[in-house]
């Protein structure tokens, strides 16, 4: 399987939408969604992440087989600003495990600070 396209925007790669299929397939996550949105900024821009939520009626959804994210205006307008999105898991032996989102015209901030982002 390849990385699964949810929009012109939005890119789930195999790994990170069988993590997400295999997550919501548990019965506590039954009847929610999977939120992406801003969780503070760093000179780098926005740093995304993922939670659980439920969907509201003014609110955009991507979808693909086994991958269903939502996300409000806002968040939908920095996605587009950025280029898109591309969200894999990965598992390091030197840094861990978890879902790595990066903006597709991400850029580093050149400015030498250790902003983290």
């Amino acid at each position: 399987m390849e990385s699964a396209t949810l929009s012109a925007s939005v890119t789930v790669t195999e790994a990170a939408a069988k993590e997400i299929a295999a997550f919501m397939g548990q019965q506590e996550n039954q009847g929610k969604s999977v939120r992406l949105f801003v969780d503070g900024f760093a000179c780098s821009g926005p740093h995304w992440a993922l939670a659980l939520d439920e969907p509201n009626q003014e609110e955009t959804v991507y979808s693909a087989p086994g991958v269903v994210l939502i996300a409000d205006k806002e968040t939908q307008d920095m996605i587009s600003e950025g280029g898109g999105l591309t969200i894999n898991y990965v598992n390091d032996p030197n840094f861990g495990e978890g879902f790595s989102i990066l903006a597709n015209n991400a850029r580093s901030c050149g400015s030498g600070c250790s902003c983290g982002g």
